[in-house]
């Protein structure tokens, strides 16, 4: 069997699924199943229905807020665990250019610049 690809992420079962990737510093990155990077990912409308939107991509403080201690990946990450679902890893992609990739029911891809 061929190994999961990035394009991959379009069709592989399960309700979170991303690529793989190393962190825009280079000190830390995202990769294996359970984990979750959100640069590039495809999460389930269910999911994105049952999830606190208002602090899902946020940061992970220390008690008293002077430092980051998790990243927005990985707090989205442990909201969507006490929810019950586990992200797969599906492929590896880079870290340079933000964009949104939907499938419409025509099969047809489409590609939009998100951020600069």
């Amino acid at each position: 069997m061929a190994e999961p690809a990035p394009e991959h992420i379009l069709v592989v079962p399960g309700d979170l699924a991303y690529c793989g990737y190393a962190g825009r510093a280079g000190k830390h990155g995202h990769y294996g199943d359970g984990d979750f990077g959100c640069g590039c990912c495809r999460i389930s409308a269910e999911l994105a229905g049952k999830i606190d939107v208002a602090t899902s991509f946020d940061f992970g403080f220390n008690a008293d807020r002077t430092e980051i201690v998790r990243c927005e990946c990985q707090v989205f990450n442990d909201q969507a665990s006490r929810l019950g679902y586990e992200s797969r890893m599906v492929g590896v992609v880079g870290h340079c250019v933000n964009i949104v990739i939907v499938p419409t029911d025509k099969g047809i891809i489409q590609r939009w610049p998100a951020g600069g």
